[in-house]
């Protein structure tokens, strides 16, 4: 098959395309423009844009009391089991860090149904339940 050499081409080709050079990119910072390049100065004469609403965050005023109930959930419940996940994650930093860390948390969940169990049992046993084991 001859390729005629007068006909335009993608992207620079023989014959040469509105789009001379090489094709442009699909992924990663230069597919997107602005993207991974500083913002140029305005070039001279023109003034810098007006200072809009600022995209840094701000410090937030006092929580709603409902979102302070979800925080000390969260605090109570979650918190000490994810420290410990995280903690150990960072200690052996494993192939599959998420797998490592759902299996410390459901060892962690064991534990604590473990405890809470065994907690139970000398509670009942101590009020003279009566065989001092679980029913």
């Amino acid at each position: 098959m001859d390729v005629d050499p007068t006909a335009a081409q993608p992207y620079g080709g023989p014959g040469g395309a509105p789009n001379a050079g090489p094709p442009p990119p699909l992924f990663g910072a230069a597919a997107v423009p602005g993207l991974g390049a500083t913002a140029a100065a305005p070039p001279p004469g023109v003034p810098p844009p007006p200072a809009g609403p600022s995209l840094v965050a701000q410090a937030p005023g006092p929580p709603p009391p409902a979102s302070r109930a979800v925080r000390t959930y969260i605090e109570s419940a979650l918190a000490p089991a994810l420290m410990a996940g995280l903690t150990e994650v960072a200690r052996a930093r494993p192939v599959d860090p998420l797998g490592f860390l759902a299996s410390h948390l459901l060892a962690y969940r064991d534990a604590q149904a473990a405890a809470l169990t065994q907690a139970q049992a000398q509670m009942a046993g101590g009020m003279g339940g009566g065989g001092g084991g679980p029913m």
